[in-house]
């Protein structure tokens, strides 16, 4: 077991470096500083993109996010094409990936409440205003099912951890602080024709407040690809609004060559540790289905290539 766990270790560092010597412009410098553990410096990706980070975030956990774990993020780069909406962007992560996924003819539109990590977000689109790269629209607001204040509850360990805070939903928890955003809806957000191939959303169980939010917008069949993850028993209450809004259901998975798409079987989907509880409802499942035969990870490979 120990040396399973020594190589499987191993292994682990060197898809990171590869990854690493692929994507990055300055992978030396940023493998120098993840060995040790130290600050990251930006990630200047080969494409032209800049993904800055904030100094506390865990350099180990920033480069598993972004290089190492297939998690659910990459997903969606299988399913792009068209307008791409990221709820929950954080730092930029998935904006990033998309806009170098989708070219110069995409557009990708991303909402983020917290005012640090959306400083953050805004420096990273500004130093990476490339050609070749999908333009974006920033919205420094939470999405809800309503329009107004809401106060965005951030746990003690939030500093160590920069994807946790959440809209708060009564009394905080020990030593969390709160801090007032601003709420709006996707229906009122987005432009009433406009067409979204995919959503990423990472709201910290608000999910389904989002989706009534945008009730016209899943009414008039607006949004085709809806990337989530949901920890709670199958099926939850997401799956069943998104069922009964007339979205197939998916799980997804992380295999060596390629991501996974499976059907849910009566029982609920069986995830490795590593996979996390991630799901694709789409309205084209055909389509979805034959994007997820080729293998590989499409993540920066030309557009022309593989979108339609």
């Amino acid at each position: 077991m120990k040396l399973a766990n020594h190589i499987n270790g191993k292994l682990y560092a060197l898809r990171t470096l590869f990854r690493m010597v692929v994507w990055l412009a300055n992978w030396r410098a940023v493998w120098s500083a993840y060995r040790i553990s130290r600050p990251i410096p930006p990630l200047h990706f080969r494409r032209g993109l800049i993904l800055l980070s904030g100094p506390s975030d865990d350099p180990v956990v920033l480069l598993r996010e972004v290089f190492a774990d297939g998690c659910y993020r990459r997903y969606a780069t299988t399913l792009f094409s068209g307008v791409m909406v990221d709820i929950g962007a954080n730092i930029g992560q998935m904006t990033s990936l998309l806009r170098a996924r989708a070219g110069k003819s995409g557009k990708v539109i991303s909402f983020e409440p917290h005012p640090e990590l959306f400083a953050e977000l805004s420096a990273s689109v500004d130093r990476s205003r490339k050609p070749a790269i999908a333009r974006v629209e920033l919205y420094q607001a939470a999405l809800s099912d309503r329009v107004g204040d809401a106060e965005l509850e951030i746990p003690q360990h939030w500093p160590a951890n920069r994807g946790v805070a959440k809209l708060s939903d009564g009394m905080p928890a020990n030593g969390s602080r709160r801090l007032k955003v601003q709420l709006t809806t996707l229906d009122k957000a987005l432009h009433a024709s406009e067409q979204v191939g995919v959503c990423k959303i990472d709201v910290e169980g608000h999910e389904i407040n989002v989706f009534k939010g945008a009730s016209g917008m899943l009414r008039e069949r607006r949004i085709r690809d809806i990337i989530f993850e949901d920890f709670q028993r199958y099926p939850s209450p997401l799956q069943t609004f998104l069922a009964d809004a007339g979205f197939r259901l998916f799980s997804l998975h992380t295999r060596l060559l390629k991501p996974l798409l499976s059907d849910i079987p009566p029982a609920g989907p069986q995830f490795a540790v590593r996979d996390g509880a991630n799901y694709l409802a789409t309205l084209d499942p055909a389509r979805a289905v034959q994007r997820f035969k080729t293998a590989g990870w499409r993540v920066f490979k030309s557009r022309s290539s593989f979108c339609v």
